[in-house]
């Protein structure tokens, strides 16, 4: 057991320090700006949910094509999101 607590605190020590050393990474502040000052395409496709879609075609965000959608769903809307496979 004490091998096992052991084991995640390192890995948990090794995520820390990762994420500090990459957040100060010139890549990783070119690829936020580039997510933020994107033309994202805004629909509405229910009361209270709107859709966010966006496609990077030359590799401008983590240096390859990415295609991104979010779906925002209001506190307020009456709608349960459900997540259903595809056949």
């Amino acid at each position: 057991m004490r091998t096992k607590n052991n084991l995640f605190g390192l890995t948990l020590l090794f995520l820390i320090i990762a994420s500090t050393l990459s957040a100060n990474s010139p890549a990783l502040n070119r690829d936020s700006l580039t997510l933020v000052n994107a033309q994202w395409t805004i629909r509405n496709v229910a009361p209270g949910i709107t859709l966010r879609q966006i496609h990077f075609s030359q590799n401008e965000l983590f240096s390859s094509n990415q295609f991104i959608n979010i779906l925002e769903i209001s506190p307020s809307s009456e709608a349960k999101p459900a997540i259903i496979p595809s056949p």
